[in-house]
């Protein structure tokens, strides 16, 4: 008598090899995951300038008040006289002994504006105008 072969093995019936049931997203789910991407979107945003300066970067002397600018050889006096605090200081708000901050160019003015909003105008010192008082 022969020896019995093994039998092949046969694939799994159609009802053992169903895919895996789809899952829903519930809308608990949902808001969670447009949480998390408005969160990431927001946290870019956050990192970018608010504003972008646009102007000659420039670093305005204020120890003893803001007076003058000195730029590209030629003197500029503030409009409107000596910006200070009345004891040879610039006013609260401005960097001590200097401020950064950009230039914007007129024809004969140039105007100063920084980052913390400040903007002040100067113009065209003639060589006749009195200099400055030295401060110590």
């Amino acid at each position: 008598m022969p020896t019995p072969q093994p039998r092949p093995s046969r694939p799994a019936p159609p009802a053992a090899r169903r895919p895996a049931p789809r899952r829903r997203i519930t809308a608990a789910t949902a808001a969670l995951l447009a949480a998390l991407a408005l969160t990431s979107l927001t946290s870019c945003a956050s990192d970018a300038p608010t504003e972008t300066p646009s102007g000659i970067p420039f670093n305005l002397f204020t120890h003893c008040g803001i007076t003058e600018l000195t730029f590209d050889g030629s003197r500029y006096a503030r409009v409107g006289g000596t910006l200070g605090d009345g004891f040879g200081n610039p006013p609260a708000g401005w960097g001590n002994p200097s401020q950064d901050g950009w230039l914007l160019l007129g024809e004969d003015s140039v105007t100063f504006q920084d980052a913390e909003g400040h903007t002040e105008v100067f113009t065209l010192r003639l060589t006749t105008d009195p200099d400055t008082p030295a401060c110590s």
